[in-house]
């Protein structure tokens, strides 16, 4: 099983004491943004591998041979 954590719960692990609350709050605001960037691109990418496998899917069966015509 593969286990996986968010990027904040990656920075929780993170020295951050030389850092003010300010820009733990700006470093946690960048993450979540970027995971939502990532998921998003995820979907896109899988939705659009779905599209191609069905327009293949279908034009396989558009072009099969119906039989031998001479």
């Amino acid at each position: 099983m593969k286990t996986q954590k968010t990027l904040i719960e990656l920075l929780d692990n993170i020295d951050s004491s030389y850092m003010s609350e300010i820009e733990k709050i700006e470093m946690a605001a960048r993450a979540q943004r970027a995971e939502a960037i990532s998921n998003s691109i995820v979907s896109i990418a899988r939705s659009i591998k779905q599209f191609a496998m069905n327009t293949r899917n279908t034009l396989a069966q558009q072009e099969a041979p119906k039989g031998h015509q001479a």
